[in-house]
């Protein structure tokens, strides 16, 4: 009798298996409609009601009003591909995916960035995927409102959109001067004509030049600054210091 409900349970769980495996696409159509309709399916394996919310949104932008070009779409299946091949799952792995996709879409940003982006992606796909949910995720934040970086207590914010996307081992993004500034304990302190590189995968800018005021305190900017000259600051924290810099102080006194 054990025997046999041993037996009984190993079948039941053979045609469970089979049938999850079953829905479980071993790669996605080059049809744009069908490859939504797959794409949805296999996320729906792991949460059909999250999955609804997302898909609703990307099938506006994917096939009723396209924001996304034929060869941004090929590009996209590619990726996807890619993914599946490297086992990714549908949450988070491709869920943030589709969510990148859609501030894309809603940023502005013309083709060059996304071919950038999209060559970081395939170039991390060919050596180990391991970050790889948490880099698109983050490139989430960055094409939504230039956030660098955000978690419950502090978050980093470039001053311009007019970054680049770079793959050197690793994938880095390239910022132009601008401001940055973080936002943490109901505060924020900004570091201006700064430039350098984010290392998403790291959390930490490498930068280069800039100026720190402390007119938030009443100091007179044109009195008391600092000049930047190389900074590291990992950005999981809102305390961060720079390896070297100079230190200007006159007419102290004299409040802005």
């Amino acid at each position: 009798m054990q025997f046999l409900k041993i037996k009984l349970i190993g079948i039941v769980l053979f045609f469970v298996s089979f049938e999850g495996n079953a829905q479980a696409p071993k790669s996605f159509s080059g049809d744009p409609a069908a490859f939504f309709k797959e794409l949805k399916g296999y996320m729906e394996l792991t949460n059909k009601k999250e999955t609804e919310k997302v898909m609703d949104k990307f099938e506006e932008m994917w096939l009723e009003e396209p924001k996304v070009s034929g060869e941004q779409q090929k590009t996209i299946i590619s990726t996807a591909n890619d993914m599946l091949k490297k086992r990714m799952k549908p949450y988070p792995d491709f869920s943030n995916y589709v969510a990148a996709l859609m501030a894309f879409s809603n940023s502005g940003r013309d083709h060059q960035v996304f071919v950038n982006w999209h060559n970081s992606l395939e170039k991390m796909l060919a050596g180990t995927s391991k970050r790889y949910s948490d880099y698109i995720e983050n490139v989430a934040g960055l094409f939504t409102a230039n956030i660098l970086y955000e978690s419950g207590s502090t978050k980093w914010v470039a001053g311009t959109s007019g970054y680049l996307f770079e793959f050197d081992t690793v994938p880095r993004i390239s910022f132009p001067v601008m401001d940055l500034t973080c936002y943490a304990k109901g505060d924020s302190s900004t570091v201006s004509g700064i430039k350098g590189y984010y290392y998403p995968l790291t959390k930490t800018f490498v930068g280069k030049g800039g100026k720190m005021f402390w007119t938030r305190a009443g100091l007179n900017p044109a009195s008391v600054y600092a000049d930047l000259i190389s900074t590291n600051i990992v950005l999981t924290g809102s305390e961060w210091g720079t390896d070297s810099a100079i230190f200007t102080i006159s007419n102290f006194l004299k409040r802005a």
